[in-house]
C-alpha cells in the first residue's frame, strides 16, 4: 500500500493514532501445521464521520462497522468504525508517521522492527531463532500496551 502524504498529514494522523488507535503484535498458534506465526495489526477507531471519510481516502478502504445493532437498544449512541491495516501496510504507515508520534512511538518502532526482522514471506516456516526474537518482541509489545493499566494501579494507591 502505497500512502501519498504531506507532512501536514503525517503529522494529524500520528496523533489520530496516538490518541485512537491501537499498535499490537499478534500471535497464532497453528494446530494443524504445529507453527506459531506472528503480525502486526493497527487498527484506529473513531465515531466521528468526518474523520471516517477522511481516513477513507488515505487509506482507500472501508471501515469495520462496530454495533450497528445497539443503535436500536441505545439511539444516542455513534456507530464505530475501525479501520484495520495488517502486515506490511501497517508497517508501511507506522514507519511513515513515526517521527510524529509521541505516545505509541515505541509500539510503532516495535512493530516496524518485527516486520524487517520476520520479513513477509507467507506459508515460510520461521526459523527457531527467528520465533524466539518474535517472542520477545511480542512480550514486550504486550508489556507496552500495558503500562498505562499499571501505572494507573500504582496511583491508585498513592494519595
Amino acid at each position: 500500500m502505497n500512502f501519498a502524504l504531506t507532512e501536514t498529514q503525517k503529522a494529524y494522523l500520528a496523533g489520530i493514532i496516538d490518541g485512537e488507535g491501537c499498535i499490537t503484535l499478534r500471535r497464532a498458534h497453528k494446530k494443524r501445521s504445529g507453527t506459531t506465526q506472528y503480525s502486526l495489526q493497527l487498527v484506529i477507531s473513531t465515531t466521528s464521520i468526518k474523520l471516517r471519510a477522511w481516513l477513507e481516502t488515505i487509506f482507500r478502504l472501508k471501515p469495520h462497522i462496530w454495533n450497528p445493532q445497539l443503535k436500536d437498544i441505545h439511539p444516542n449512541w455513534r456507530l464505530q468504525y475501525a479501520f484495520h491495516l495488517n502486515g506490511a501496510p501497517a508497517s508501511s504507515l507506522l514507519s511513515i508517521v513515526l517521527p510524529y508520534l509521541v505516545i505509541k512511538r515505541e509500539q510503532a518502532q516495535l512493530g516496524v522492527d518485527m516486520c524487517e526482522t520476520k520479513g513477509f514471506h507467507q506459508g515460510i516456516p520461521l526459523s527457531q531463532e527467528t520465533i524466539e526474537i518474535m517472542e520477545e518482541m511480542y512480550q514486550e509489545m504486550c508489556s507496552l500496551n500495558h503500562s498505562d493499566c499499571i501505572l494507573l494501579s500504582e496511583l491508585k494507591g498513592v494519595g
